[in-house]
């Protein structure tokens, strides 16, 4: 059975909601961001094992010099609290974002969870200041149902933090789903 995970009451993307470690404005080039979503698999209904196929990205803003800029997505497992050495990659898939505002991309990445744990998507950029790369995620207002994640190296911000407690006072509800067979 094809199911979508996702802790987000809407998928609208608002404009100028998500924050990024950078470099600041006008350009708002990027330094190192990893965004997160950890689902717990048995809470989420899903009783078995779960096969990622593809990862729902938000983006609010995606702006390079040249058409596209790189990012990863990473599957995880996690074992205790969200900290980078508690996760298990099980998954990976490069990408190449357009320039966009306000859309979301599917991005087709394989990955299989055990029964009963804990899955972690990260989305992450590489430090683009040195190719003039700008990026926020998609993100919105709207009520979710677990929190939204950062992780940005450069500005000191070495483990995963709640994103709301680093968006200067915003609410800022990240859109980063995923899609797989619940077996």
């Amino acid at each position: 059975m094809m199911v979508t995970l996702s802790h987000s009451s809407s998928s609208a993307i608002a404009t100028e909601n998500s924050v990024s470690c950078n470099l600041g404005g006008p350009d708002f080039f990027h330094a190192e961001n990893s965004y997160y979503r950890v689902y717990d698999l048995s809470a989420m209904g899903v009783s078995g094992s779960f096969s990622v196929q593809s990862v729902i990205v938000g983006i609010e803003t995606s702006a390079a010099l040249g058409a596209t800029q790189p990012a990863t997505v990473k599957i995880h497992t996690l074992t205790g609290p969200l900290t980078v050495a508690a996760l298990n990659q099980i998954g990976t898939a490069s990408t190449q974002i357009a320039n966009a505002t306000a859309t979301t991309i599917t991005v087709p990445v394989t990955a299989t969870a055990p029964a009963g744990s804990t899955l972690v998507v990260e989305l992450l950029t590489p430090n683009g200041q040195a190719t003039s790369n700008s990026f926020f995620i998609g993100s919105n207002t709207a009520a979710e149902t677990g929190p939204s994640y950062i992780r940005a190296p450069d500005c000191g911000i070495n483990d995963p933090v709640v994103a709301d407690t680093v968006a200067a006072g915003a609410v800022m509800h990240i859109i980063l789903d995923v899609v797989g067979t619940a077996n």
